[in-house]
């Protein structure tokens, strides 16, 4: 029996380490039957069904184990994963203590700590638990990644630019032919060297750091930007762009250039700090013409409004970060308003009132989002590119910021250093947009502080 059990488990460790999830499943079942107090049976369970979603079940699951096996600091974590995972933050601190008393030498315990912490806004905590992580795993990658942003997410840009280490850690692997890069850029003179700036991370991200290009072309470079399709006609119109290059495998504008750098490296060899963050004006723009096409369609003077309540779903925060359609009903309910749906993917697939407009389904790239906007007073957006793009092109934005935000959105602030002309909107407790849209719909209706962008009660 024992026999058979041992290998019952190696093959759904087999399985489940190639990602063969419903295989693994079945024999972890099957080894169950064998063995109804197999812990480790019910914990990679619980890891299966993290993998699917089904956080509830997983918290069930990885409990037996721990069980089971309460000395051992694995399903103690995972257990404290499936807390997190299902919103039930206060076990998963208990869980990841427990875990480090039980094994004080193993640094994931203290990354999953100060995970939790950060859900919780308990910075200061958090970054010291990544520090006793990095102590213990010095090349702890995403915990020197995670470091980093909790140093911006408290406003200390000189320690979270010099602590991101991701492309230094080789994070994401080389995407040039051959696998060669030119000298980094750290600021050294470029008159006449061509530069390429490495498109990283997400639309938002980029559309966040674009304004740093202008000061690399007065630097007296030639600057090279790799972008993907979605965003080439946006930046072909940017200042400071010489030359655009698809962001693919195996390019060959590399071999032309002396000099590389990342896009949000920028940032450190700028010198960037929250006090310093330049904002000259818009630095994205709509072509002109298309423009045009969109504000033929306004057909009064009410302030047009354009709305996004989700982002991409492959993101890993996007269920914290977004709000569910079904809450915007009072404020479509606005008559005062012309009213936008700027909402791209699944999340835009609901019934709108036939009285909001829906522009995303006519969107095809950033450009045209872009036009679309020209066309607008004001947007009001989830944390999502979206809602950098409205920043990046100086229209009146109001953000709607979940309780643990991105860190370039900060704690506790109404406004942004990155946007001058954007307001946010903030969660008091985690996942509580009830709140959050209730300001909102005082603050349209009530509070006259639409006047801020329309003094006459007219659009633009």
């Amino acid at each position: 029996m024992m026999q058979k059990l041992e290998g019952t488990l190696q093959q759904a460790n087999l399985s489940l380490q190639n990602g063969c999830l419903q295989e693994a499943w079945g024999l972890y079942e099957r080894a169950l039957a064998l063995s109804p107090g197999c812990a480790m049976a019910y914990n990679n369970l619980g890891i299966i069904l993290m993998e699917w979603g089904q956080y509830e079940q997983a918290v069930s699951a990885c409990r037996q184990a721990v069980a089971f096996e309460p000395k051992r600091a694995d399903y103690v974590l995972n257990l404290a994963c499936a807390y997190q995972h299902a919103g039930e933050l206060e076990l998963a601190l208990s869980c990841c203590s427990k875990a480090v008393d039980l094994d004080p030498q193993r640094p994931e315990s203290y990354y999953n700590w100060a995970s939790v912490l950060r859900e919780l806004n308990h910075i200061e905590e958090a970054i010291d638990k990544i520090q006793q992580a990095l102590v213990l795993k010095p090349d702890f990658r995403e915990a020197r990644w995670t470091l980093s942003h909790l140093y911006l997410l408290n406003e200390q840009y000189y320690l979270g630019w010099k602590t991101d280490e991701w492309w230094q850690c080789e994070l994401q692997p080389l995407r040039f032919a051959g696998g060669q890069l030119p000298e980094r850029w750290t600021g050294q003179a470029l008159q006449g060297q061509r530069v390429l700036i490495l498109w990283e991370q997400g639309f938002g991200d980029n559309l966040q750091f674009l304004r740093f290009l202008q000061e690399v072309k007065q630097r007296g470079a030639t600057v090279v930007l790799e972008a993907p399709p979605e965003m080439t006609r946006l930046v072909q119109r940017c200042h400071g762009i010489d030359e655009v290059v698809p962001l693919e495998p195996g390019h060959a504008a590399i071999r032309d250039c002396q000099f590389y750098v990342p896009m949000l490296a920028l940032a450190e060899v700028f010198g960037i700090q929250v006090q310093n963050i330049p904002f000259a004006g818009p630095y994205v723009w709509a072509d002109p013409q298309e423009s045009q096409v969109w504000l033929k369609r306004r057909l009064d003077h009410r302030p047009h409004i354009g709305v996004v309540w989700s982002g991409e779903p492959t993101h890993g925060n996007n269920v914290s970060r977004s709000c569910p359609m079904e809450m915007l009903t009072e404020l479509w309910e606005v008559a005062e308003i012309q009213w936008v749906s700027l909402q791209k993917g699944r999340a835009g697939d609901g019934l709108l009132p036939e009285w909001v407009w829906d522009w995303a389904s006519e969107c095809h790239d950033f450009a045209d989002t872009a036009a679309a906007m020209s066309a607008l007073d004001m947007v009001i957006s989830v944390d999502t590119a979206s809602l950098h793009l409205a920043g990046a092109m100086g229209k009146p934005a109001w953000g709607l910021i979940s309780y643990a935000p991105d860190w370039r959105w900060h704690l506790r602030r109404s406004d942004s250093p990155w946007y001058p002309h954007m307001r946010l909107l903030r969660q008091k407790s985690r996942g509580d947009w009830g709140r959050v849209l209730k300001k909102l719909h005082y603050l349209i209706t009530e509070d006259g502080c639409l006047q801020t962008f329309f003094p006459k009660g007219q659009g633009a």
